[in-house]
C-alpha cells in the first residue's frame, strides 16, 4: 500500500492497477507503465449537487454544475465527482490534494475530458480523464498517465 492508502503490487512489475466499487458495481483498472485511477458511484438523489460543488469543486466546476438543468444537476455533480476522484486516486495522493485546485469538466460519457490546473504546484505529466458508460444511474471515469491512451471496457456478470 502506498504512503496515502493506493493499492499496488507488490511484484516487481511494470502493472499498475486501481479500484472502485459501489452498490451493485465494482470497476478495476490496468495499465502497463502508467499510474492509473478509476472512479465509479451510484448515482443517489439525497444529496444537495450545489453546496457540495460550492465546497469541493473548482471555481469552475462549480458554474458548469449551476449552468446544468436542474433536474439534471445530480447526475451531472456525479459525472464531475468521478473524474475528480479518478484522478485524485491516479496520483496517489488521497484528498491531501487541494480539490479546487484542479478542473475537470464533463463532456459527455466515453470521452476524453479535459483537466485543467488553477494551483500551478499540481502541474504534472500529462494526463488522460475519461467519462465511463457503466449503466443507467452509475458514473465511472478513468485517469491514466499519459496521451492517446486506448481505453477497453469489459463487462462480466457474477449470476
Amino acid at each position: 500500500m502506498a504512503a496515502y492508502g493506493k493499492p499496488e503490487l507488490d511484484l516487481a512489475t511494470d502493472l499498475k492497477f486501481n479500484l472502485s466499487h459501489t452498490d451493485g458495481m465494482a470497476v478495476l483498472a490496468v495499465a502497463r507503465e502508467r499510474r492509473i485511477g478509476v472512479d465509479v458511484e451510484r448515482v443517489r438523489e439525497n444529496l444537495k449537487p450545489l453546496e457540495l460543488a460550492q465546497r469541493y469543486f473548482s471555481s469552475a466546476e462549480a458554474a458548469w454544475l449551476r449552468s446544468q438543468p436542474t433536474a439534471q444537476r445530480v447526475s451531472a455533480f456525479f459525472a464531475c465527482w468521478t473524474a475528480k476522484e479518478s484522478y485524485i486516486k491516479a496520483c496517489g495522493n488521497g484528498l491531501s490534494m487541494p480539490l479546487s485546485g484542479f478542473s475537470i469538466i464533463p463532456q459527455g460519457v466515453n470521452k476524453a475530458l479535459r483537466l485543467e490546473f488553477q494551483d500551478k504546484r499540481l502541474r504534472s505529466a500529462p494526463w488522460t480523464v475519461w467519462q465511463l458508460d457503466l449503466g443507467p444511474n452509475l458514473h465511472g471515469a478513468l485517469a491514466a498517465e499519459g496521451r492517446e491512451l486506448t481505453v477497453n471496457l469489459k463487462s462480466w456478470s457474477w449470476r
